[in-house]
Parts: C-alpha cells; structure tokens; sequence
C-alpha cells in the first residue's frame, strides 16, 4: 500500500471509522426492533381488548334479539 501511495496508518484509520459506523448502525436496529417488539405487545393487547368488547356487544345484542 504504502508503494501505492497509500498510506497504511489512513487505511486502518478508515478502516476503524467503518467498523465503528457499522456497529452503530447495528446498536440502531437493534433498538428499533426491541421498540417494535414493545409496539406489537401493546397492539396485542389492545387487540385482545377490543375482541373482548365485541363479545359483550354481541351478548348485549343478542338479548335484544331475543326479547
């Protein structure tokens, strides 16, 4: 490298820079997916809730029905 014009010291030094970008991108995601883990459990649960509604609105209606 160094014949090349290139120093090596540069190269390891963009080298590290590289490295050092990847693996905060990698911290990134990595908390983006634990965030959208906790978003889908509270879609869960809301989900959960609102099936439970809907059973007690059927029930509400089907005595209406039946009077």
């Amino acid at each position: 490298m160094e014949a090349l014009g290139i120093s090596m010291q540069a190269v390891i030094q963009e080298a590290k820079q590289v490295q050092g970008t990847l693996i905060e991108n990698s911290k990134e995601c990595q908390s983006n997916i634990l965030e959208y883990k906790k978003q889908i459990g509270i879609l869960e649960s809301k989900s959960q809730q609102y099936k439970r509604q809907s059973a007690v609105m059927n029930d509400i209606i089907n005595l209406f029905i039946q009077s």
